[in-house]
């Protein structure tokens, strides 16, 4: 007997109630299979799209304006570590004709200087707080002398500047002689052109003063200049509504990074301790952090060295687990060079529509097994506490 004839054996009630289930599985495999794939699609480029407009816009300029970069100058960064698409940044950085560097150590982005200009650390020039004070919480200031004599030929910052500007015929410093001048002359220069009333002689005196904090200032400031607090201005409630279709990527495996502060080591600075042996050095180890159910979701133990992926490139580092952690992110704190700096998986692609800035957060990753590191059980790796 065919099929055929096997249906129409049956009763008409049982192939209408056949046929009924038949078409709601197909309704439920179409809908499976082609709408919800479809629909996350399209949510999945209502979000991009105004990243994507903003991201080529910003390639645009990027492109404009590189061909009239001929030269850089670098005030104590390491852009090696800090920028985004670090591959293609640090090449473009190579091909520049001048790129002049101040620094008081040695950096991924000296490596590749034209210029190095050796400057006084901290501890071999006469200082005052200047600039960072606007991060303390009350209005102060202090004032330290220099403890040691500059190592080589090292020279204040302000003095490479004047030179330079004597030499290109600008005074970058009206009315301060920069071949005769000291740090403390500066910074008497500095005091005597601020709007305070500080003077050189009560600082160095006092070393650290101090005034009363001014409450009210930032309402009174957004009272007359802004017309008051725009706490949800709605081109930026749109943007949140849109970035709650982010918080469950697609794709299996798929996490969002976010980025995180250590406690010891500011950037790619005093990241290892001078004299200990590479691996004992590190006070804050280069891993990846994952919560504890994501890490075993994915079959990673913890000291496993793994390969984080983006679609910039990717990175090879450490798993450890970190409970505080929510389920779907991956941290990866910023700093290392090489194989693990975490910028290979930024780019100039994923870019803020409202500010314009590249996202350093927020931005989907997807984590892979290495072949040679499954033998690594938690606690023989370098980076695993004993």
């Amino acid at each position: 007997m065919s099929a055929l004839d096997l249906w129409r054996s049956r009763p008409v009630r049982e192939r209408a109630v056949l046929g009924t289930g038949a078409a709601v599985i197909a309704v439920m495999l179409a809908v499976a299979l082609v709408w919800l794939p479809l629909e996350r699609s399209r949510a999945r480029l209502e979000r991009e799209v105004p990243e994507l407009r903003a991201a080529l816009d910003t390639l645009q300029r990027d492109a404009e304006e590189a061909k009239h970069l001929r030269s850089m100058i670098v005030w104590g960064g390491n852009l090696e570590t800090c920028l985004p698409d670090t591959t293609r940044m640090y090449a473009a950085l190579k091909d520049l004709e001048v790129l002049a560097v101040f620094d008081v150590r040695p950096t991924r982005t000296t490596d590749i200087a034209s210029h190095i200009l050796p400057v006084k650390d901290q501890l071999e020039r006469a200082d005052m707080t200047y600039v960072t004070d606007t991060y303390f919480p009350m209005i102060a200031t202090q004032y330290t002398p220099a403890m040691v004599k500059p190592v080589g030929e090292r020279r204040s910052t302000w003095w490479i500047i004047g030179q330079l500007g004597k030499r290109l015929g600008i005074d970058f410093y009206p009315g301060l002689d920069v071949d005769t001048a000291d740090d403390d002359d500066v910074i008497r220069y500095i005091l005597d052109t601020s709007l305070g009333d500080l003077t050189y002689e009560e600082l160095t005196s006092e070393r650290v003063v101090t005034q009363p904090p001014d409450i009210g200032w930032v309402q009174r400031y957004v009272d007359e200049k802004v017309g008051g607090w725009r706490l949800s201005p709605p081109p930026l409630a749109d943007q949140l509504e849109r970035l709650k279709t982010h918080e469950n990527v697609d794709g299996p495996g798929s996490l969002v990074l976010i980025p995180r502060r250590e406690k010891y080591h500011e950037n790619s600075k005093m990241i290892e301790i001078e004299g200990a042996p590479p691996t004992k050095a590190m006070r804050n180890k280069p891993y990846v952090f994952l919560n504890p159910a994501d890490a075993e979701e994915a079959g990673f133990a913890e000291g496993e060295k793994i390969e984080v992926r983006s679609v910039n490139g990717w990175i090879r580092r450490e798993v450890k687990y970190d409970a505080t952690l929510r389920k779907g992110v991956v941290n990866v704190p910023h700093g290392w060079s090489y194989e693990m700096n975490v910028n290979r998986l930024t780019g100039s692609r994923e870019v803020d529509n409202l500010t314009g800035m590249v996202r350093y957060s927020g931005l989907e990753v997807t984590l892979h097994p290495l072949p040679d590191a499954r033998s690594q059980a938690a606690g023989s790796s370098p980076f695993v506490e004993a």
